[in-house]
Formats: C-alpha cells, sequence, structure tokens
C-alpha cells in the first residue's frame, strides 16, 4: 500500500506505507525476520507479519517483533487511519 502522493509509471519506485509479510508454513522465523529488516531499510514505516498457522500477527517496529493482542489494529497512516481486522481474517480463513 502506497501512502499517496505517488509518482506514477510503469515501475513503482516510492517506499511503501505498509507492507503484511504472511508467513508460509515452510517459512522460517530468521527468513520472516530479514525480511522485516530489509523492509525497514528501505523506509517502509508499517511492518506486520501474520502467522496464519497460529493466529498471531506481529508488527516489526525499530528493529523489534511485537506480538499484537486483540482483534485488530488501527495503523496510522500518513493520510488516512486503516483499520486492520486480522481476528476477523483469521475466522473467515478457518471457515474455507
Amino acid at each position: 500500500m502506497l501512502d499517496g502522493p505517488y509518482q506514477k509509471g510503469k515501475i513503482v519506485t516510492d517506499v511503501p506505507a505498509l507492507v503484511i509479510e504472511i508467513k508460509s508454513p515452510d517459512g522460517s522465523s530468521d527468513d520472516i525476520i530479514d525480511k522485516c529488516f530489509e523492509y525497514e531499510r528501505l523506509g517502509v514505516s508499517k511492518i506486520l507479519v501474520m502467522d496464519p498457522d497460529n493466529k498471531r500477527v506481529f508488527q516489526f517496529e525499530q528493529s523489534n517483533l511485537r506480538l499484537l493482542t486483540g482483534a485488530s489494529i488501527a495503523l496510522n497512516l500518513r493520510h488516512t487511519t486503516l483499520e486492520f481486522p486480522f481476528a476477523e481474517m483469521f475466522t473467515e480463513l478457518d471457515e474455507e
């Protein structure tokens, strides 16, 4: 998700405002952490990690991974606030 305004073109060169990394069953935690550090180096301001197998969501901030509790998180972006209802998303996955 880009937090506009952004430069239009064939290739997106703007840094996204939000990245959601989804842990795959065969992915390692080290690989996820490495990706988070890479996103942080690029200047991504909001980084979330979803673990659908364990129904957990983490936020990566200032080189730390923090477990989110509750059912959702309000992400304050530059021009808007985005409600991210992760508990509802996990419920929908269970129904499939």
